[in-house]
């Protein structure tokens, strides 16, 4: 007598239909985390350049200009006078689309400038995708923090 060995049409079908059952309930999820993560990356990263900045504007002893470039989705870093050397501020632009496609920004000042006593204008810049959202805060003595309470989140 011949044994046969395999798996039955049945079986299979089984399979299948398991693995699409948790592939449907994992997608969204996983859309969901990597939207988050785009989020929660974005704003880390302009917390440390905003850091920097402020950072090189002491060490420097002059006015280091951060402002929002709408037509590109990026945050530029120079000096006042326009003077920006290429190895100190090209090293701290950010664009924001690396991080994802779907990140919306939303800022009440499109300039932040830290003095070169480390001084800055207050500003906030939301960083959102969905209703997920955090936001960098810089106050009047140039102290940059991370929120997402919505006491200190809003902008226009």
């Amino acid at each position: 007598m011949c044994m046969q060995h395999g798996f039955t049409m049945l079986e299979l079908m089984i399979v299948l239909a398991i693995l699409g059952v948790m592939l449907a309930i994992a997608i969204p999820a996983f859309s969901e985390w990597r939207e988050h993560s785009a989020v929660n990356n974005a704003t880390n990263s302009l917390f440390v350049r905003l850091k920097q900045a402020r950072a090189l504007a002491v060490a420097e002893s002059r006015d280091v200009k951060v402002f929002y470039d709408t037509a590109n989705t990026a945050f530029i870093f120079d000096y006042n006078d326009g003077t920006c050397d290429t190895d100190v501020c090209k090293h701290l632009e950010m664009d924001l689309s690396k991080f994802s496609k779907n990140l919306v920004l939303a800022t009440n000042a499109t300039t932040i400038t830290f003095n070169r006593k480390g001084t800055a204008t207050n500003s906030t810049t939301k960083i959102a995708s969905g209703n997920y959202y955090k936001c960098v805060v810089v106050n009047t003595i140039g102290r940059a923090y991370i929120s997402n309470a919505a006491a200190t989140c809003t902008v226009p």
